[in-house]
């Protein structure tokens, strides 16, 4: 539900679609831990199934999954990782990048995250 919330928040302030609504594939995402402000890089896949995608992050020794939905040129996904369930949104840009922020529990400030297709 916050994902949800949070994506209609997104909406409302503004985010244009930019691009098809069809983004799964392989990509490589590059970001910043919002706890410890350092960078990271890890493999992402995509995959869509009827009107949802199911995303999977592969960090080196573990794994996230989540669940998300487009609307309006954003992909609003929910997530499981080691410190609760998290939330993120891209915006999809014309080129196939996608261009996010997210929240995870406990933490205070938001992370960045661009996935860049293979």
């Amino acid at each position: 539900m916050r994902a949800i919330t949070l994506c209609g928040l997104a909406i409302s302030l503004g985010f244009a679609a930019t691009a098809a609504d069809d983004v799964a594939g392989d990509y490589t995402a590059f970001g910043t831990d919002p706890h410890t402000k350092h960078p990271y890089s890890c493999k992402v896949e995509i995959k869509k199934t009827g009107d949802v995608y199911k995303i999977r992050w592969y960090f080196e020794g573990y794994d996230y999954g989540g669940v998300g939905v487009i609307k309006n040129g954003l992909l609003c996904v929910g997530y499981a990782a080691d410190v609760g369930y998290g939330v993120a949104i891209y915006k999809i840009e014309g080129d196939g990048r996608l261009d996010g922020v997210f929240g995870l529990p406990g933490f205070k400030e938001k992370g960045t995250e661009k996935l860049c297709k293979e």
